[in-house]
């Protein structure tokens, strides 16, 4: 027997809300207002490549602010390779060139570098995703996935490789360039501040300097120790 003022609650207020959020709602709030790279918007084409291009050169704020943080790593990947080929392409004509004039040339080391370089950039552009998306982790700031960490890789490699492109010189702007776009496009795509993306960035770069400082002290100190010996 129950109270007569005591009131049941009607069978049909029950909870409606989910008790997890989808995550493919959770994606797409999350890429809210993000348009993506024209090389996603109008596909895969010369011009869509030189616009993103520009776009990551020029403008890496405005580029990455607008870059979905998912979608496939597949777009990512086919902009960062047509960027190494054009390099590739670049270097091979250099090399052929100043070969001829010089009498070294050698066609055998130019095909092996042909087939092996887009090899070696493809398998060094996933090892600095990882690197860095690894320090982001450490640093807590890697939530939005080791996917949006590639994509920002990806697009800043592929643009920065044009610069090969510059004969003598194109490889040495690049290098500034590089560090620069990876820093401003980690911390838009993960929504960080500046300095936790150069923690991220400039930690293996500081490391790899001390560890070929290292390995050259070390070089030398064994060769004089030897040079004492022998003579």
């Amino acid at each position: 027997m129950t109270r007569s003022g005591a009131h049941l609650q009607p069978p049909t207020q029950i909870m409606t809300e989910e008790p997890w959020e989808d995550p493919v709602e959770e994606a797409v709030q999350a890429d809210a207002g993000r348009s993506g790279p024209t090389w996603e918007r109008e596909g895969a084409s010369p011009g869509s490549f030189l616009a993103t291009a520009k776009a990551v050169l020029l403008a890496p704020t405005s580029m990455f602010q607008s870059m979905r943080r998912e979608g496939g790593m597949g777009s990512p990947l086919l902009f960062a390779a047509c960027g190494g080929a054009i390099a590739i392409v670049a270097g091979t004509i250099y090399q052929c060139v100043f070969g001829m004039l010089s009498g070294s040339l050698a066609i055998n080391e130019l095909i092996i570098g042909l087939v092996a370089a887009p090899v070696v950039m493809v398998i060094l552009l996933f090892v600095g995703a990882c690197i860095h998306h690894l320090i982001l982790m450490a640093m807590g700031c890697g939530q939005r996935g080791f996917e949006t960490t590639f994509r920002v890789e990806a697009y800043t490699v592929g643009a920065t490789w044009l610069l090969g492109v510059i004969p003598l010189c194109g490889s040495i702007l690049g290098i500034p360039w590089v560090i620069v776009c990876l820093i401003i496009g980690l911390a838009e795509a993960h929504e960080i501040s500046r300095g936790k993306a150069a923690v991220a960035v400039l930690i293996p770069i500081v490391l790899c300097c001390l560890g070929m400082t290292l390995i050259v002290a070390t070089t030398g100190m064994l060769a004089q120790h030897l040079a004492q010996h022998l003579g």
